[in-house]
Protein backbone atom coordinates (compact mmCIF):
# COMPACT_ATOMS: atom_id res chain seq x y z
CA UNK A 1 0.00 0.00 0.00
CA UNK A 2 0.86 3.64 -0.74
CA UNK A 3 2.22 5.43 2.27
CA UNK A 4 1.28 9.41 2.59
CA UNK A 5 3.40 11.65 4.17
CA UNK A 6 2.90 14.38 6.28
CA UNK A 7 4.04 16.86 3.67
CA UNK A 8 1.04 15.09 1.32
CA UNK A 9 -1.20 15.86 3.57
CA UNK A 10 -0.48 19.59 4.89
CA UNK A 11 -0.70 20.20 1.17
CA UNK A 12 -4.56 18.68 1.14
CA UNK A 13 -4.92 21.17 3.76
CA UNK A 14 -3.59 23.43 2.15
CA UNK A 15 -4.97 23.06 -0.78
CA UNK A 16 -8.57 23.01 1.29
CA UNK A 17 -7.37 26.17 3.33
CA UNK A 18 -10.36 28.45 1.46
CA UNK A 19 -13.41 25.87 2.24
CA UNK A 20 -12.29 25.03 5.42
CA UNK A 21 -12.24 28.81 7.06
CA UNK A 22 -15.80 29.26 5.02
CA UNK A 23 -16.92 26.57 6.63
CA UNK A 24 -15.71 27.25 9.99
CA UNK A 25 -16.68 30.79 9.98
CA UNK A 26 -20.33 30.10 8.93
CA UNK A 27 -20.86 27.86 11.49
CA UNK A 28 -19.08 29.96 14.71
CA UNK A 29 -21.55 32.46 12.71
CA UNK A 30 -24.78 30.54 13.28
CA UNK A 31 -23.40 29.58 16.96
CA UNK A 32 -22.81 33.54 17.37
CA UNK A 33 -26.10 34.39 16.45
CA UNK A 34 -27.53 31.76 18.38
CA UNK A 35 -25.95 32.63 21.77
CA UNK A 36 -26.72 36.36 20.95
CA UNK A 37 -30.53 36.48 19.76
CA UNK A 38 -32.18 33.34 20.77
CA UNK A 39 -31.11 32.58 24.13
CA UNK A 40 -32.71 34.53 27.19
CA UNK A 41 -29.81 36.04 29.38
CA UNK A 42 -29.58 34.22 33.14
CA UNK A 43 -30.01 36.51 36.07
CA UNK A 44 -29.00 35.86 39.03
CA UNK A 45 -30.38 37.35 42.63
CA UNK A 46 -28.10 37.07 45.42
CA UNK A 47 -28.62 37.35 49.52
CA UNK A 48 -27.18 36.82 52.64
CA UNK A 49 -28.02 35.94 55.90
CA UNK A 50 -26.18 35.62 59.28
CA UNK A 51 -27.19 33.29 62.28
CA UNK A 52 -27.23 35.56 65.24
CA UNK A 53 -26.27 35.05 68.86
CA UNK A 54 -28.63 35.80 71.57
CA UNK A 55 -27.95 39.06 73.00
CA UNK A 56 -29.22 37.64 76.70
CA UNK A 57 -26.56 35.03 76.75
CA UNK A 58 -23.80 34.82 74.61
CA UNK A 59 -21.79 31.68 75.55
CA UNK A 60 -19.44 29.14 74.09
CA UNK A 61 -22.44 26.76 73.91
CA UNK A 62 -24.28 28.51 72.07
CA UNK A 63 -21.56 29.79 69.51
CA UNK A 64 -21.24 25.57 69.00
CA UNK A 65 -24.98 24.59 68.42
CA UNK A 66 -25.17 27.54 65.83
CA UNK A 67 -22.04 26.22 64.25
CA UNK A 68 -23.70 22.91 63.87
CA UNK A 69 -27.27 23.92 62.97
CA UNK A 70 -25.73 26.11 59.88
CA UNK A 71 -25.46 22.20 58.17
CA UNK A 72 -29.40 21.89 59.36
CA UNK A 73 -30.09 25.57 57.59
CA UNK A 74 -28.73 24.34 54.63
CA UNK A 75 -31.22 21.58 54.15
CA UNK A 76 -34.08 23.71 55.54
CA UNK A 77 -33.75 26.10 52.88
CA UNK A 78 -33.54 23.49 49.88
CA UNK A 79 -36.58 21.55 52.03
CA UNK A 80 -39.59 20.44 49.95
CA UNK A 81 -42.10 22.49 52.38
CA UNK A 82 -40.18 25.73 51.93
CA UNK A 83 -40.23 25.41 48.50
CA UNK A 84 -43.58 24.25 48.15
CA UNK A 85 -44.27 27.27 50.07
CA UNK A 86 -42.53 29.67 47.94
CA UNK A 87 -44.18 28.16 45.10
CA UNK A 88 -47.67 28.64 46.69
CA UNK A 89 -46.69 32.55 47.77
CA UNK A 90 -45.93 33.41 44.27
CA UNK A 91 -48.14 31.73 42.53
CA UNK A 92 -46.02 30.07 39.93
CA UNK A 93 -46.61 27.23 37.79
CA UNK A 94 -43.24 25.76 38.97
CA UNK A 95 -42.27 21.90 40.18
CA UNK A 96 -40.28 21.61 43.51
CA UNK A 97 -36.95 20.03 42.22
CA UNK A 98 -36.91 22.70 39.73
CA UNK A 99 -37.13 25.48 41.85
CA UNK A 100 -34.71 23.16 44.26
CA UNK A 101 -32.39 22.56 41.41
CA UNK A 102 -32.14 26.60 40.89
CA UNK A 103 -30.93 27.43 44.54
CA UNK A 104 -27.33 27.01 45.43
CA UNK A 105 -26.46 27.33 49.23
CA UNK A 106 -22.59 28.44 50.59
CA UNK A 107 -22.26 28.41 54.33
CA UNK A 108 -19.18 29.11 56.64
CA UNK A 109 -20.28 27.66 60.17
CA UNK A 110 -17.68 29.92 62.29
CA UNK A 111 -18.77 33.62 60.76
CA UNK A 112 -22.38 31.71 60.21
CA UNK A 113 -22.55 33.49 57.13
CA UNK A 114 -25.36 31.84 54.64
CA UNK A 115 -25.41 32.97 51.12
CA UNK A 116 -27.74 31.87 48.63
CA UNK A 117 -28.64 32.79 44.71
CA UNK A 118 -30.63 32.02 42.11
CA UNK A 119 -31.10 32.10 38.63
CA UNK A 120 -33.85 32.96 36.30
CA UNK A 121 -34.27 34.26 32.89
CA UNK A 122 -36.28 37.18 34.30
CA UNK A 123 -34.80 39.46 36.70
CA UNK A 124 -37.62 40.42 38.73
CA UNK A 125 -38.65 36.31 39.14
CA UNK A 126 -35.50 35.80 40.34
CA UNK A 127 -35.63 38.17 43.55
CA UNK A 128 -39.26 37.23 44.11
CA UNK A 129 -38.19 33.42 44.14
CA UNK A 130 -35.16 34.24 46.47
CA UNK A 131 -36.87 36.63 48.79
CA UNK A 132 -39.82 34.13 49.16
CA UNK A 133 -37.60 31.46 50.00
CA UNK A 134 -35.28 33.40 52.53
CA UNK A 135 -38.23 34.27 54.77
CA UNK A 136 -39.99 30.79 54.44
CA UNK A 137 -36.71 29.54 55.32
CA UNK A 138 -36.81 32.45 58.24
CA UNK A 139 -39.99 30.89 59.42
CA UNK A 140 -39.33 27.13 59.11
CA UNK A 141 -36.24 28.10 61.49
CA UNK A 142 -38.41 29.30 63.50
CA UNK A 143 -41.21 26.74 63.93
CA UNK A 144 -38.71 23.86 64.14
CA UNK A 145 -35.92 25.33 66.51
CA UNK A 146 -38.23 28.26 68.30
CA UNK A 147 -35.12 30.37 67.97
CA UNK A 148 -35.84 33.58 65.86
CA UNK A 149 -31.68 34.28 65.40
CA UNK A 150 -31.32 34.49 61.40
CA UNK A 151 -31.11 37.89 60.16
CA UNK A 152 -30.72 39.30 56.46
CA UNK A 153 -27.01 40.50 55.70
CA UNK A 154 -27.47 41.37 52.66
CA UNK A 155 -31.29 41.15 51.29
CA UNK A 156 -31.96 39.59 47.96
CA UNK A 157 -30.86 41.42 44.44
CA UNK A 158 -29.51 40.97 41.33
CA UNK A 159 -26.10 43.19 41.67
CA UNK A 160 -24.87 42.28 37.94
CA UNK A 161 -25.64 41.99 34.56
CA UNK A 162 -25.61 38.83 32.96
CA UNK A 163 -22.63 37.88 31.27
CA UNK A 164 -22.43 37.45 27.54
CA UNK A 165 -20.90 34.09 26.29
CA UNK A 166 -22.12 34.67 22.39
CA UNK A 167 -18.39 35.72 21.59
CA UNK A 168 -16.59 32.65 23.60
CA UNK A 169 -19.07 30.17 22.26
CA UNK A 170 -18.92 31.76 18.63
CA UNK A 171 -14.80 31.10 19.20
CA UNK A 172 -15.27 27.78 20.42
CA UNK A 173 -17.58 27.10 17.54
CA UNK A 174 -14.61 28.29 15.32
CA UNK A 175 -12.28 26.65 17.02
CA UNK A 176 -14.63 23.40 16.71
CA UNK A 177 -15.77 23.41 13.12
CA UNK A 178 -11.86 23.98 12.11
CA UNK A 179 -10.61 20.79 13.39
CA UNK A 180 -13.52 18.76 12.40
CA UNK A 181 -12.81 20.35 8.90
CA UNK A 182 -9.29 19.10 8.82
CA UNK A 183 -10.28 16.04 10.04
CA UNK A 184 -12.79 15.45 7.05
CA UNK A 185 -10.21 16.36 4.73
CA UNK A 186 -7.38 14.31 5.97
CA UNK A 187 -9.57 11.32 5.69
CA UNK A 188 -10.17 11.91 2.57
CA UNK A 189 -7.05 11.98 1.28
CA UNK A 190 -6.30 9.25 2.74
CA UNK A 191 -9.59 7.09 1.07
CA UNK A 192 -8.77 8.40 -2.16
CA UNK A 193 -4.83 7.59 -1.69
CA UNK A 194 -6.11 4.45 -1.29
CA UNK A 195 -8.26 3.86 -4.44
CA UNK A 196 -5.82 5.32 -6.59
CA UNK A 197 -3.78 2.49 -5.42
CA UNK A 198 -3.39 -0.69 -7.79
CA UNK A 199 -2.92 -2.97 -4.66
CA UNK A 200 -5.47 -1.59 -2.83
CA UNK A 201 -7.97 -2.45 -5.54
CA UNK A 202 -6.87 -5.75 -6.47
CA UNK A 203 -6.80 -7.40 -2.62
CA UNK A 204 -10.59 -6.28 -2.47
CA UNK A 205 -11.42 -8.54 -5.39
CA UNK A 206 -12.06 -5.10 -7.43
CA UNK A 207 -11.09 -5.64 -10.96
CA UNK A 208 -8.98 -3.53 -13.51
CA UNK A 209 -9.71 -2.46 -16.80
CA UNK A 210 -7.44 -0.05 -17.31
CA UNK A 211 -4.19 2.39 -16.07
CA UNK A 212 -4.07 6.45 -16.43
CA UNK A 213 -0.63 6.83 -15.82
CA UNK A 214 0.60 10.38 -14.92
Amino acid sequence: MEKITVAELLSSIKKSIIKILVFSIVFALLVFCAFKFLKKPSYEAKSQLIVTESEDSINYNDMMLNEKLIGTYEAIITSADVCQKTIEDLGIDMKIEELKSKIKVESNAQSGVISLSISDKNKDKAVDLLTSVCENFRKKTLDLISVDNVEYLDKPQVTSQPKDKSKLMGLIAFVFAFIISIFFVLVEDILVAKIKNREYLLENGYEILGEVHE
